[in-house]
């Protein structure tokens, strides 16, 4: 059963008659004499798994100089794609020689191993050479074909005999595959109306044939989530060699530490090392001090295999006073015969283990962001939030907001959030926590630590909140009322402008980006206050689009609901020194995520690449001097240098440039290349790193 085919309709220059395939979808024909560079695909994605496919060359009419058949692997949109094509034997792109030349009657395998992300091309059977850079990541990519004049291949995605043998570990690309999910004793495929339904009856390799799941991929995430207990994933494959298969799964996140909470936990490990006779573990826990451990008293063991030695000692440092073994009331009784001179005592003491709540809350006139604790001692202290005004007290662990006993002070300090967990919460972890929260403070201080007590110097909170919102003037009542007017202006990310009522009624606004709620965050309206109100509201570059225009909205009313809107649309930009290649294209964005790579190709040992050109934009909004570009060297494979130079010709190697005053949307440029020595190791989808520094311009 085929269900790999050439699609006529995913081909290039189609409009041209160019491609034309064969009523099995098999074999195809290029026909167009004009250059005009026409291409084919099959209809279905390669599968996330080492598969393998044959095309057998009939023509592959190459002018003299020119391009002949180009076969291998591509993206739905053919921008990305890397090709084994017949002129002399070459790669693409970048026309770099790899294997030998072929041509009619050549036979074309092609092994596609998602896991490595490479392909690896055989010529009769024989390999040309494995590819691992330049591989699209994280998009469907497709077996394709293409030339630039007249030519003919036949495919064979394994519905027939392949000619020569498979590649060990890989299947044909063609196998037959169904899916059953088991739950208990009952089984279940997924119907075309995206329902779930039960198989009734004994389990045969017909019910696999006729009601199998083809594509678990067409699953949708909550249709999983209708099994609440553990599932069986059944597969079904008509390939006799199969003896193992793999499902990529994802969850949603968790730590190990929320599926070992409150368990021992023992590991075993196995090494077929004769000679290996201990292992070392290193685990990562909340801090601690052996006095907790061990308590007051221990023994030490001591061992050696020194004869001569018949007595051992041990040096050991504790924080320890007489007072400490007194735990009653007691008097200190104290003598002088300095009358004029009374002794004076002062007593120093730890306190208890101890939860103190604080007794008002935060109002909080937006989203909140963030929380930052600053400290000036130990790390003792742990927290719990509470957001219903002291009733009930939460700790977020594992992705959840769980309650805590504030009765049981062992259950407090063992679930209290610490420092870093308090400081890693963002925005979406508050939602739908309320308008309001309340600090309560865990503190231990051990007799240990008595010389480093607990102390917090501030508690922070990060609201996404309109600045200056409000003005209260001198209050005035009409009867009469006017609409609201607003005057806003928006420039480089900031909304600045203000509502305003004329009969000094109280107005209210919410802020929508690309229809979806913004400011406030849940679509709600603001408090109604006094007008004029002012605003002044950044919009965050990681809400924008940058693939096309952003609408911005501005809804506002007044007090008996008269409602208008201010509306504009604006192209998303970035912000900070950005790299740009010599076409314009960004290579990075605001926030240092790869949107396009310096793509050097393969590059062999002993070999200088050629420079390319990049060019550094200041997009700060304001002038920068002392500009420094440098390669970060840690990030660099041994025996791999990158060399940077301000002019392409002549090229002056060096590995940092400085630049002096730049003023905003003015560009810096210079070139780069790479440089690998004779003896340097092979390194896959190597990548490299420049930093940028600057200070602004006063």
């Amino acid at each position: 059963m085929t269900t790999y085919l050439i699609d006529p309709n995913k081909s290039k220059n189609s409009s041209l008659n160019a491609v034309v395939v064969d009523p099995l979808g098999l074999k195809v024909t290029i026909t167009d004499n004009a250059n005009h560079n026409s291409w084919c695909m099959a209809n279905l994605p390669l599968p996330q798994d080492k598969v393998y496919w044959e095309a057998k060359v009939f023509s592959a009419n190459g002018e003299t100089g020119g391009y002949t058949t180009h076969l291998g692997i591509g993206t739905s949109n053919y921008i990305n794609y890397i090709s084994y094509y017949g002129d002399g034997g070459k790669l693409f792109p970048g026309s770099k020689t790899f294997g030998t030349a072929y041509k009619e009657g050549d036979l074309i395998g092609m092994a596609y191993d998602y896991f490595s992300n490479s392909i690896t091309f055989y010529k009769n059977g024989l390999s040309q050479g494995t590819v691992s850079t330049g591989i699209p990541q994280d998009v469907p990519v497709y077996p394709i074909m293409g030339n630039y004049y007249p030519s003919s291949c036949e495919f064979n995605f394994g519905s027939s005999t392949f000619k020569y043998a498979t590649p060990t570990g890989y299947r044909k690309l063609d196998e037959f595959q169904r899916l059953l999910i088991k739950n208990g004793d009952t089984y279940y495929t997924y119907n075309s109306s995206g329902e779930w339904e039960t198989i009734q009856g004994a389990i045969t390799e017909e019910i696999y044939l006729n009601q199998g799941i083809k594509d678990a991929n067409i699953i949708r995430e909550s249709d999983w989530k209708y099994f609440k207990t553990p599932i069986d994933l059944c597969y079904y494959s008509d390939n006799p060699n199969r003896d193992k298969v793999a499902f990529k799964i994802e969850t949603e996140p968790y730590t190990l530490a929320r599926e070992w909470e409150g368990k021992t936990v023992k590991v075993i490990e196995y090494t077929d090392s004769p000679t290996q006779t201990e292992s070392i573990i290193s685990t990562e826990v909340e801090p601690f001090i052996l006095y907790d451990e061990l308590g007051d008293n221990i023994d030490v063991l001591y061992y050696t295999d020194e004869l001569t030695k018949t007595a051992a000692s041990i040096e050991y440092n504790a924080n320890y006073s007489p007072l400490d073994d007194i735990h009653n009331n007691f008097e200190v009784v104290t003598w002088t015969d300095e009358s004029n001179n009374p002794p004076k005592l002062s007593l120093g003491a730890l306190p208890v283990n101890q939860f103190i709540k604080q007794s008002n809350d935060f109002t909080l006139p937006g989203s909140l962001q963030a929380i930052t604790i600053v400290k000036s001692a130990s790390n003792n202290a742990k927290f719990l939030l509470s957001f219903d005004s002291g009733q009930s007290w939460k700790a977020y662990r594992y992705g959840k907001w769980s309650y805590v006993d504030v009765d049981n002070i062992n259950a407090i300090s063992k679930q209290a959030m610490s420092y870093k967990e308090i400081s890693k919460l963002v925005e979406s972890n508050f939602k739908n926590q309320g308008d309001k929260v309340r600090f309560g403070y865990y503190i231990e201080d051990k007799k240990q630590e008595s010389l480093n007590p607990t102390k917090i110097d501030a508690t922070q909170l990060v609201i996404k909140s309109n600045v200056d919102d409000t003005k209260f003037q001198n209050l005035s009542f009409y009867v009469l009322n006017t609409e609201a007017t607003i005057q806003l202006t928006f420039n480089s990310g900031k909304i600045l402008g203000q509502i305003n009522d004329e009969d000094k009624g109280k107005v209210q606004y919410r802020v929508l980006l690309n229809d979806l709620p913004y400011f406030p965050n849940d679509g709600s309206f603001t408090r109604l206050a006094p007008s004029p109100v002012d605003i002044n509201l950044n919009i965050s570059e990681r809400d924008m689009h940058f693939d096309k225009d952003n609408k911005l909205r501005v809804e506002f009313k007044d007090y008996w609901g008269n409602t208008d809107y201010w509306e504009t649309t604006f192209a998303g930009t970035y912000t900070g020194l950005m790299f740009m290649d010599e076409s314009g294209e960004y290579l990075s964005d605001t926030f240092g995520g790869i949107l396009n790579y310096l793509d050097f190709g393969m590059i062999f040992a002993g070999q200088t690449t050629l420079d390319q050109k990049v060019v550094i934009k200041n997009q700060l909004g304001y002038p920068i001097d002392n500009l420094l570009l440098e390669v970060n060297k840690d990030k660099l494979p041994k025996g791999v240098t990158v060399e940077l130079s301000r002019a392409q010709s002549p090229f002056l190697a060096t590995d940092y440039i400085t630049y002096g005053l730049t003023k905003p949307l003015e560009t810096q440029e210079f070139y780069v290349r790479i440089v690998a020595d004779i003896e340097a190791k092979p390194v896959p989808n190597g990548i490299f790193e420049l930093k940028i520094n600057s200070n602004k311009a006063v």
